[in-house]
């Protein structure tokens, strides 16, 4: 098999167990894009249960009001948000880290 195929998959099952542990990251730059994504997985793992959801965040910050709008889900979510800062954590970043 290729390696780019086999790398696929592993990134495929390692989102799958991250999902199964309700585990989010957030990596990079906070894009209007990015943050999306991040809404519509909170929102997705709210609705399948009210167990803990961690996200952990490595990032320089970004758009304040694309990050604003993540930290209203957050806030909006039965769940409880477990933040975890693994890296480097500033700007919006830190104030999202702040929020869980």
């Amino acid at each position: 098999m290729n390696e780019e195929i086999l790398e696929d998959i592993n990134i495929s099952i390692l989102d799958k167990m991250l999902h199964l542990n309700r585990t989010i990251f957030i990596i990079g730059e906070i894009t209007t894009e990015s943050a999306h994504q991040t809404k519509m997985e909170l929102l997705y793992l709210d609705q399948i249960s009210n167990d803990d959801i961690t996200i952990m965040i490595d990032s320089e910050g970004g758009d304040i009001y694309t990050s604003v709008s993540l930290i209203d889900i957050m806030e909006s979510c039965k769940s409880d948000i477990v933040t975890v800062n693994i890296g480097f954590c500033a700007s919006m970043a830190a104030i999202i880290l702040m929020s869980g």
